[in-house]
């Protein structure tokens, strides 16, 4: 019989009450078990949730990444020049217990570190003393940008949001909103910002907890008034909890302002407030906390590379420091400190603006650094590495307590250049000693070389292209980069954002004792004035009062690498290229000479020698090896009349492009280097438009504005100023308007026509329609006029005729600018210029080099290159990079020899260069140049440039070698540093065969590898020779 039968038969005998029986004993039990199932879960969820989520991060597994060792970059002999070293850690992980004590920890972690002379990372961009933001870039935009992120990583907008637009959701603003939202932003000063992080990352909060715990103590022992005690609060205000810290914390939140601060006042209780860098230091951690917390589990670094004993009492305190933890990883070591640091580069974290891109590959944009600059940036790919990664369980203090796997990092590759340490060395300690000379020499007739503050040096193997030295001075320790902390505010700042002013006050008050010509243009002007006329505020930033721009280039910038992206006329070290073409296209024949006229006059022109006499008749030789202007202005003007190459003003292009000093339109322009270069350009027309126009297109602006012409006197104001530059309140139309006037004027400029002057008149009296800030000068202009006029009313004008005739006087103020803009563009005084190594011919020391070495190679030119080999972790050679020919010139062997003997002259016989090389056993070849800054250089304390160009040996030319030096005067004075890398560069060969010369220079590389420092000073005095060449 089945139980559904058995129950219907029961309910048969059903009499109207309910009866007791097993089933029904059955579901009581079963309500009663499932009762106390749901209050255990219940007791375990909510009451018990906080202790066992802390017996859950006992046992927690976490994905911890394994950082891989950095590639080495070695020199050509295997000399490490960048490396990575095992280095001590300090870190922190955040779980609840870690957290509960993270201020007590860190106050005691600080104090460690203090004592053993340790330093905390710190790449937080916010600073103190005074409150201020310092971000890694030069350019004042990007900084404004960047900061604006910094504050929307944090959370700021959120606050902005709610101000503005109280609760509208994220997805219903608009972009006007986000722009609103923005501005808003802006405003936030970076005090309040730090304010802002004060109470976000809850130090204010724990400021707070130090204060009302010592009142409630003392509340709490107070046992002589019943209505002052602890538990007449806690019942006034009905306070419960289960500690005395939830008590405490409860009781702080209820009670009023007024009576906790009465309360204090009475209890002689002091507001309890970190010092503020105290403050910031808890920030730092909190914020890198935050800042990693969206790449999931991760211990933050605190302090990196700790001395091994640093890192013993840190392990021996580990059950004080809950949360810390010391481990191992690779340190990125600079063994040699400043050397080479133009090339090989520094690393840096990855900042705001790159952060996205290298998230993309797989970079943790928190803790991860990439080569910034250099070697170590355009090799990152290769020097980087992969990560590894360790699976581990760790305790409820964060530490690890077992590792249950792992994938091992691969590291990066080794990087073998063509730099040759020791003669790095030479050139980077030659550079420096002779800069220091000049300085100290200050004025010496018609130079001041007190300002030789910047400069470079280059050498590369003529038959390769190989680089084996590139100086750039002032140089930077890329060591100072590669551990949070080191950077000081004072040399972030130096490096990133220097103060102008203050450096402008102490510049300006030498340059007025040491400068006529400052002092007579600057007579009447205050020290402010000066500075702002030297380093003027960037108008470009709205509402600047504080950035400057260094348009004068007298700050030395360490980071700069002016061996690669200084761009400097060659000055008279350009005059063996023009002679090469003079001799190559018939205009000037071997053995055949010309009259020194002394002074050069041709088309107007007003050119003349350096010295102050006739050489008579010469040859190129001669010409060369005295640097003989006259002559090599006839040589140009000789080319320009063949009325080849665009008309003749292409005639030195056409040649020069051959060895790399600047490219036809549509060629590539670089010399091949790997790391980031500027490529100058020689004079020819193409460029000569571009640059004019814009020089000119400038300067019309200035005058339009001010209502005035290039044909005014003193350029008096003679009619209503018209601004055509974009204006922050012009609509879209007015913008697009002016924009197409200016390049229009600019179109004119370079290619003048009648029917393109009249299309620019219409232009201007279209924008007068248009433009709603010119319509109102106008208007409150005629109305002047009209309220002053006293003459016949019939002849007074109307409003039309007036506005017709300010626009007129506008666009003749244009028509007179295009004029001058097309004179100059087309005119072959320009091809005077160029041929002494002026004008608007710019190299830099890198292309200055490369030429040399195309030329005394006969022809060549070579693919500059620093990367010889890359190597993988076993040694092995990955990739091998060959000499690359990126154009082959046949120059007759004649020519060359010609060239070549003038330039060993230069050094040999009785040159501008003879007293630098005066001794010297390897015969050899330069060219001395003295390129002008500007007409009135004496009065920003500015001087020419001091430039040298050479090789060695003469007969079979290897090495050749660029010195520029900046403010130095004079090109014999860079000839000296030439010298030095000679003698470095051939010194076993000098020591076979010359075994009792002396070297003028003989430094030693200081290694860094143990803490230690060997420097071996070295300086040669200058003599005090006029050598303008």
């Amino acid at each position: 019989m089945s139980k559904f039968s058995i129950l219907e038969r029961k309910n048969k005998n059903y009499d109207g009450h309910k009866k007791f029986n097993r089933y029904t004993a059955l579901v009581v039990c079963m309500l009663f078990v499932f009762s106390l199932i749901a209050s255990r879960l219940a007791y375990l969820q909510i009451v018990k949730a906080d202790e066992y989520r802390e017996e859950t991060s006992k046992r927690a597994i976490r994905n911890i990444p394994i950082e891989p060792p950095r590639g080495n970059i070695i020199d050509s002999k295997g000399k490490v020049l960048a490396e990575s070293k095992q280095g001590y850690t300090l870190v922190f992980t955040e779980t609840t217990e870690s957290k509960k004590e993270f201020f007590n920890t860190m106050i005691k972690v600080f104090d460690i570190l203090d004592k053993e002379k340790e330093v905390q990372g710190d790449n937080f961009e916010l600073k103190i003393n005074p409150f201020r933001f310092e971000f890694d870039s030069e350019n004042p935009k990007t900084r404004k940008w960047m900061e604006l992120r910094f504050k929307k990583d944090r959370g700021m907008n959120t606050k902005a949001q709610k101000k503005l637009f109280g609760n509208k959701k994220d997805e219903e603003l608009t972009d006007d909103d986000r722009k609103k939202i923005d501005e808003e932003l802006k405003k936030e000063t970076a005090e309040e910002t730090y304010n802002y992080l004060l109470d976000t990352y809850e130090i204010s909060a724990e400021e707070d907890k130090l204060t009302y715990t010592e009142l409630f103590k003392k509340l709490k022992n107070n046992n002589s008034k019943e209505e002052e005690s602890l538990d007449y609060y806690l019942k006034t205000y009905k306070i419960s909890g289960k500690d005395e810290d939830t008590l405490f914390k409860n009781l702080y939140k209820k009670m009023p302002k007024d009576t906790f601060d009465s309360l204090i006042k009475k209890y002689n209780v002091n507001v309890k407030k970190y010092p503020l860098e105290l403050q910031r230091r808890f920030m730092l951690v909190k914020d890198a906390i935050k800042m990693q917390s969206f790449q999931g589990f991760k211990p933050v670094e605190i302090a990196t590379n700790l001395k091994r004993s640093t890192a013993f009492k840190f392990m021996q305190k580990y059950q004080e420091l809950p949360g810390i933890e010391v481990t191992v990883n690779p340190i990125r070591v600079y063994p040699n400190d400043n050397l080479g640091s133009s090339f090989i580069g520094y690393l840096s974290k990855i900042n705001l603006e790159q952060k996205e891109k290298y998230e993309e590959k797989g970079y943790d944009a928190n803790t991860d650094y990439i080569g910034a600059a250099g070697i170590e940036g355009a090799f990152e790919s290769s020097l980087k590495g992969s990560k590894g990664t360790k699976i581990v369980q760790i305790n409820k203090y964060g530490r690890i307590i077992k590792e249950l796997g792992r994938k091992e990092p691969y590291p990066g590759k080794t990087l073998q250049l063509t730099i040759d340490s020791a003669l790095q060395n030479t050139a980077e300690q030659s550079l420096d000693a002779v800069m220091k000379d000049l300085q100290k020499q200050g004025r010496v007739q018609d130079v001041d070389t007190t300002n030789a503050t910047r400069g470079a040096a280059v050498v590369i193997d003529t038959k390769t292209g190989k680089i084996l030295a590139l100086a750039s001075n002032p140089t930077y320790n890329p060591n100072l980069f590669a551990v949070p902390g080191r950077l000081t505010p004072e040399l972030q700042a130096q490096y990133f954002n220097p103060d102008l002013k203050a450096f402008g006050k102490d510049y300006t008050q030498n340059l007025m004792n040491r400068s006529w010509a400052a002092k007579e243009a600057y007579a009447n002007k205050s020290t402010d004035q000066v500075i702002d006329r030297l380093f003027p505020l960037d108008k470009s930033i709205k509402n600047n009062s504080t950035i400057r721009q260094d348009v004068y280039d007298i700050y030395p910038k360490p980071l700069y690498n002016y061996a690669t992206k200084s761009l400097v006329p060659p000055g008279s070290t350009f005059k063996p290229l023009v002679g090469l073409a003079a001799l190559e296209e018939g205009v000037y024949r071997l053995g055949d000479t010309m009259h020194d006229d002394y002074m050069f006059t041709e088309n107007g022109y007003k050119g003349k020698d350096w010295n102050t006499y006739s050489f008579g008749d010469v040859d190129i030789v001669r010409a060369i090896e005295k640097s003989i202007n006259n002559f090599f202005f006839k040589l140009g003007h000789s080319l320009f009349k063949t009325g080849k190459y665009n008309g003749g003003f292409d005639a030195i292009a056409n040649y020069a492009w051959k060895f790399g000093l600047g490219a036809p339109k549509g060629a590539k322009a670089a010399t091949g280097i790997e790391i980031p270069e500027k490529f100058g350009q020689v004079y020819n027309l193409e460029s000569g438009k571009t640059i004019f126009s814009a020089l000119y297109m400038n300067n019309l602006l200035g005058l339009l504005k001010a209502g005035t012409d290039a044909r005014t006197p003193n350029y008096k104001p003679h009619y209503i100023g018209v601004d055509i530059t974009e204006g922050t309140n012009d609509n879209e139309d007015v913008k697009k308007l002016k924009e197409k006037l200016r390049n229009k004027i600019i179109e004119e400029m370079k290619n003048k026509t009648k029917e393109g002057t009249n299309e620019i008149k219409n232009m201007f009296l279209q924008l007068s329609n248009k433009d709603a800030n010119l319509k109102k000068k106008y208007e409150a202009g005629y109305n002047e006029y009209a309220k002053t006029y006293s003459g016949d009313a019939s002849k007074k004008m109307p409003y039309e005729k007036y506005v017709s005739e300010q626009l007129n006087k506008a666009w003749m103020a244009s028509v007179y600018t295009i004029a001058d803009a097309y004179s100059n563009i087309y005119n072959q005084n320009n091809v005077y210029d160029a041929s002494i190594g002026q004008g608007t011919n710019q190299f830099t020391p890198l292309q200055l080099a490369s030429y040399i070495a195309t030329l005394v190679n006969g022809g060549t030119r070579y693919k500059a290159h620093l990367v010889d080999k890359i190597l993988d972790q076993d040694n092995k050679v990955v990739k091998e990079f060959k000499p690359e020919v990126l154009e082959k010139n046949n120059f007759k062997p004649d020519y060359i020899k010609a060239i070549k003997e003038g330039m060993k002259d230069v050094t040999a016989g009785d040159g501008t260069a003879k007293s630098a090389f005066n001794g010297f056993p390897i015969s050899n070849g330069g060219k001395t140049g003295s390129a002008t800054f500007s007409k009135i250089q004496d009065e920003f304390g500015r001087t020419s440039y001091a430039v040298y160009t050479g090789f060695a040996p003469y007969d079979d030319p290897e090495i050749s070698v660029c010195v520029i030096i900046f403010d130095g005067g004079h090109g014999g004075s860079a000839a000296y540093v030439a010298r030095a890398i000679y003698e470095k560069y051939f010194e076993e060969r000098i020591k076979k065969e010359n075994p009792g010369y002396s070297p003028m220079y003989n430094f030693k590389i200081p290694n860094n590898s143990q803490g230690d420092q060997e420097k071996t000073e070295s300086s040669v005095d200058i003599p005090d020779t006029n050598l303008n060449n």
